[in-house]
């Protein structure tokens, strides 16, 4: 009989592979047990438990694991940084999600799109959103279309209906369309912030449509609220 000693990849693809089951406690228990198997587990091995911890509670979890990395003499990437992040989201802990953001630097690692993705999605106030997706060119990271979602997300929890529509006016102009879910997240803004018209507006405009041209979308919003967004 032929036995196979497990190595580090197979340990990391069983903990991806636990990290999808019901019970995320598996992710945690496969990393643990990888020193026993003679195995020393690495960043790959972390980052996959981290990201079984997204949701709820277990965001406590999370912010273990990413702080006993330095311990363990294994150095976070932009994949742990970003797992961490998700968790504190899910957890609804977005001033702790903020300020892990905030240790990219220090750790001399460069933020991806995903990364500001997290970040921004994570944020309950449209201030920091916002200072967060107008600091996307300044990190040499584009913004794409669900960063710019999440911003409108964001204003739309706040209630922040003129940041919102300003938002949605500069997609195309930042040579990306708009889709359903910005329009939606805009639209609704309006309606949270009492602007009822302007909300019956966009929803029966051309911005609705998969085929909206920044011309249409433009066309969509009377000028007093499309100022210009802090990167145009």
């Amino acid at each position: 009989q032929i036995r196979i000693a497990p190595d580090v990849i197979s340990c990391n693809a069983a903990i991806s592979a636990s990290r999808r089951s019901p019970r995320w406690e598996s992710a945690l228990e496969l990393l643990s047990s990888i020193p026993q198997r003679r195995v020393a587990p690495d960043v790959l091995s972390c980052s996959a438990a981290i990201s079984s911890c997204e949701g709820g509670d277990n965001w406590r979890w999370a912010i273990a694991l990413f702080g006993s990395m330095p311990r363990a003499r294994i150095a976070p990437n932009v994949v742990s940084c970003n797992a961490a992040i998700n968790a504190c989201s899910g957890g609804r802990r977005w001033q702790l999600a903020l300020a892990l953001f905030g240790l990219f630097p220090r750790l001399r690692i460069a933020p991806d799109v995903i990364s500001f993705g997290a970040g921004i999605s994570a944020c309950e106030d449209w201030e920091p959103a916002l200072r967060l997706l107008a600091s996307m060119p300044q990190m040499r990271t584009a913004p794409n279309v669900v960063t710019c979602n999440a911003a409108i997300h964001a204003c739309e929890r706040g209630a922040e209906w003129r940041s919102a529509l300003a938002l949605l006016s500069s997609i195309p102009q930042l040579q990306m369309a708009p889709d359903r879910i910005s329009c939606a997240a805009a639209t609704s803004a309006c309606e949270t912030g009492d602007r009822w018209q302007l909300s019956l507006a966009l929803s029966s405009s051309a911005a609705l449509s998969s085929a909206a041209t920044p011309t249409a979308l433009q066309d969509g919003l009377p000028p007093a609220v499309s100022p210009r967004v802090p990167w145009l």
